[in-house]
């Protein structure tokens, strides 16, 4: 059996391994951290981009530019064609309108593919 005397001058030669863990964890989390928001700028900056886009294409077609609006808002589609008074059919035709675009400005508009 070792005595209190060893075991106190023991532990302060060792240094625990959990103190350098967590610091290398804060700094990995700090770098995770500004990664994410880096990513998430980029992703806001991409859909901006693609917004912009669809509502210059769309400028002459206001049933897309509200059924955008309240894409934006977080309707969804029976909300949207109660607000807008569209038939389930109007609203699917102008969806696939809108879809259509999407797709294709997603080659167009640099920077927004997936």
């Amino acid at each position: 059996m070792k005595s209190l005397v060893w075991n106190a001058q023991d532990s302060r030669k060792r240094k625990p391994k959990h103190v350098s863990t967590e610091i290398a964890n804060v700094a990995d989390s700090g770098r995770e951290n500004a990664e994410e928001s880096l990513l998430a700028r980029e992703h806001q900056a991409r859909d901006s981009a693609l917004i912009t886009h669809l509502v210059e294409h769309f400028r002459d077609d206001a049933i897309v530019l509200r059924i955008m609006e309240c894409f934006l808002k977080g309707f969804k589609a029976k909300r949207i064609q109660e607000i807008l008074q569209l038939t389930r059919k109007e609203y699917e035709t102008a969806v696939r309108r809108l879809r259509r675009a999407a797709h294709k400005a997603v080659v167009l508009v640099p920077g927004a593919e997936r």
